[in-house]
């Protein structure tokens, strides 16, 4: 994703990253701590499936976000070979969001 927003202009020393995360929960708290008193709105990026249980993560560790939802299911419905899969993984997001 750095890479992505480098390529639409954004300077690669204003990105900051969180990588010791190994699921969303845990990236929502390492956030929650890397970004503390940061002031002004914060956006959360991530694929267009995964937005609700991403959100509701970092809701849960205190960071109110505005979502930007990248096209992922969206885009890839499109190709009817690609549309069991789709449905796979809109299903796990749904069960995900149940474990938070």
């Amino acid at each position: 994703m750095a890479d992505f927003i480098v390529a639409l202009g954004v300077p690669r020393e204003a990105i900051w990253m969180e990588e010791q995360s190994h699921s969303t929960r845990e990236n929502a708290l390492f956030t929650a701590t890397l970004i503390h008193g940061w002031p002004r709105k914060k956006v959360l990026l991530t694929s267009d499936c995964h937005m609700r249980r991403a959100r509701l993560a970092f809701a849960r560790s205190g960071i109110d976000t505005v979502p930007a939802p990248m096209p992922d299911i969206g885009k890839r419905w499109s190709n009817w070979l690609n549309r069991w899969d789709c449905t796979w993984t809109v299903a796990g997001e749904l069960v995900q969001v149940r474990l938070l």
